[in-house]
């Protein structure tokens, strides 16, 4: 009686640790990196440190990110990288000089010619922060432009949020939709360009159309 016992507890554990080694198995497929060079070091704590040089890719969950440096602080779960970087993600194609990227809260920073070319839009600027939990990306730096639908427009920030499907402006806003020219201390763009909120001090300037 007590073999059979200790059998089905042995079978069950069993059971468990290869539920275990393939959920383990299956987070661990999410996450890659590959790269020419790859250091391994570790910080005061012990944390795993890896250093990657050269044609450096890694892939995590649905992300994929490229460039000529990274540093991935496994402990902290935050992945620096440097050079020619490229990321794919959800909400298009974002390359810069820099990336930051938190694993654990799902935020990110670009900074240095940073460019997103999303399917509805296109955004320019020198720095952005991404926090994904909620899909809200901040462009700022040196009058940062913005491609959505047929308007362009430069101004100090551009917020994008994804969830809502707007973008809204603040600071110097000036920029133009077909042949109507406008300025703003803030705008919004809703509906993928179709239409546009300004406030503070707007000012449109428009052709008047010949019969």
């Amino acid at each position: 009686m007590q073999t059979k016992n200790f059998s089905k507890l042995a079978l069950i554990l069993l059971l468990i640790s290869i539920f275990i080694l393939m959920f383990s198995f299956n987070i661990l497929a999410q996450q890659n990196l590959t790269a020419d060079q790859l250091i391994f070091d570790q910080s005061e704590e012990g944390a795993a440190i890896i250093e990657a040089t050269n044609n450096v890719k890694m892939i995590y969950n649905e992300m994929v990110i490229t460039g000529d440096y990274a540093k991935f602080e496994q402990g902290k779960q935050v992945v620096t990288f440097e050079g020619n970087v490229k990321m794919v993600m959800e909400s298009g194609e974002l390359t810069s000089d820099n990336l930051r990227y938190e694993m654990k809260n799902e935020y990110l920073e670009a900074t240095g010619n940073v460019l997103l070319q999303a399917e509805d839009y296109k955004v320019e600027s020198n720095d952005l922060t991404y926090d994904r939990s909620i899909k809200e990306m901040i462009f700022t730096g040196q009058q940062a432009y913005i491609e959505y639908g047929k308007i362009t427009a430069n101004a100090d920030q551009i917020k994008v949020l994804n969830e809502e499907n707007k973008a809204v402006l603040s600071g110097n806003v000036s920029g133009q939709q077909r042949s109507n020219k406008f300025k703003a201390d803030q705008i919004e763009i809703l509906n993928n360009g179709d239409k546009i909120e300004m406030t503070g001090s707007a000012q449109l300037n428009f052709e008047s159309i010949e019969e």
